[in-house]
């Protein structure tokens, strides 16, 4: 059998029913064109997880089980389905995590063609939140305008160099595996080897970037995953510092003034905080920031923990996919 055009990437443990979730969400998916499988990678789950899966989906993709005597780790055992896929060789991966949805009749054939025609390394897709009782929370464009093609360093500054993380989350991206540099993750550094990781990864391939306007994935919010259980004035402390090192190890100008605004546009965005309010909170936060002083009230805490604009990005210079290549069929 050729090697698969998509391999679907699941690293599972105790996985149990929202396992069975994401694998229907995949069989939901319109394959047509795209020849693809599901790997799922079980690292030593207690619960069965992986037993009695299909051998195959509705809309024809294989599934594929490897279990891990011993558990790895979180991280590790991301590292370990990608490899497994390098080895069936599949060209491109996309990583879903354990109650994670595709998108119901999401197209994967014009994004595979677009990354085929442009030799892009990566691409990045819109996507939407969930609740765990499927409730729709939100969505995340990350970027505005059409599909486009953009070149490694323009990218990286207008986004690491701006204080923006724009691999996250995982899931919403699909991954070229071809070539002599592998995406490795760094199961040290949990909190920030996602983003770190696939820095480093378009920064050595030089392949341009896909942005592509479609949604794929649904991540559904839960309270056990991990970026929940983090503290969030520490996560903030941490990710300037990381933005800063990171920027210094790929030569990506840095412009910290944008990370700081960009933060606080999140803020009013997503908390809905009127423009007085917002102006009192900003001046408050600087202030706060040139003390060094990290005991906040409750509001300078939101926007420490505000995520970044959904439209940070902003508008990135990039060569134009034709509209053609992106158009959903009439159904």
């Amino acid at each position: 059998m050729p090697p698969p055009d998509l391999a679907i990437l699941i690293p599972v443990f105790n996985g149990g029913r929202r396992l069975q979730e994401t694998l229907r969400s995949i069989g939901k998916l319109d394959l047509e064109g795209v020849d693809a499988e599901v790997l799922v990678c079980d690292n030593a789950s207690t619960d069965g997880a992986s037993q009695g899966l299909p051998d195959l989906l509705d809309n024809g993709a294989r599934v594929h089980v490897k279990r891990i005597d011993e558990n790895v780790g979180r991280v590790e055992n991301w590292n370990q389905v990608y490899g497994w896929a390098a080895e069936r060789g599949a060209r491109y991966a996309w990583f879903l995590f354990v109650g994670d949805r595709a998108v119901p009749e999401a197209r994967l054939a014009p994004l595979i063609h677009s990354m085929d025609d442009q030799g892009a390394g990566l691409a990045l897709v819109r996507y939407v939140f969930l609740d765990e009782a499927g409730r729709r929370l939100g969505r995340a464009n990350r970027f505005r305008g059409g599909a486009a093609a953009v070149e490694p360093p323009t990218f990286l500054a207008r986004t690491i160099g701006r204080g923006v993380w724009p691999f996250g989350p995982l899931q919403a991206h699909v991954i070229r595996i071809e070539g002599p540099d592998p995406l490795h993750f760094d199961a040290t550094d949990p909190t920030f080897t996602d983003q770190v990781s696939m820095a480093r990864f378009v920064a050595r391939s030089q392949r341009p970037i896909i942005l592509w306007p479609r949604r794929l994935v649904a991540w559904v919010r839960s309270e056990e995953r991990y970026h929940a259980t983090l503290d969030p004035l520490r996560h903030f402390v941490l990710e300037r510092t990381r933005v800063e090192a990171l920027c210094e190890e790929l030569g990506t100008p840095a412009d910290l003034h944008w990370a700081e605004t960009i933060r606080f546009l999140g803020l009013i965005k997503r908390r809905r905080v009127n423009p007085i309010s917002a102006r009192a909170l900003w001046h408050t936060y600087r202030n706060l920031r040139k003390a060094r002083r990290f005991s906040h009230p409750v509001a300078i805490r939101a926007a420490l923990d505000a995520l970044v604009a959904k439209t940070a990005m902003g508008r990135i210079p990039g060569r134009p996919i034709p509209a053609t290549m992106t158009e959903e069929p009439r159904r």
